[in-house]
């Protein structure tokens, strides 16, 4: 699952490189909606694991994740 995360990542980040930038919201959005489904199915160590991930996001520059990230997975 941690493989397919990060191709969603990754995807997204990409996807909105050119266009509002990799530091916009709408990067961090989509980084949210597409691994929300595998938050939302996870065991607890999944979850913990996609939130380090999330975490680790959120100190590399340019890429704005939202603090409240985890209850915009749980919605």
């Amino acid at each position: 699952m941690q493989q397919e995360i990060e191709k969603l990542i990754y995807a997204a980040m990409i996807k909105n490189e050119s266009g509002a930038g990799v530091g916009a919201s709408a990067t961090a959005n989509q980084i949210l909606k597409s691994i929300k489904p595998y938050y939302q199915k996870g065991s607890e160590s999944d979850k913990k694991a996609i939130l380090e991930r999330l975490n680790k996001l959120k100190i590399e520059p340019g890429v704005s994740i939202p603090l409240n990230a985890e209850a915009l997975l749980s919605n």
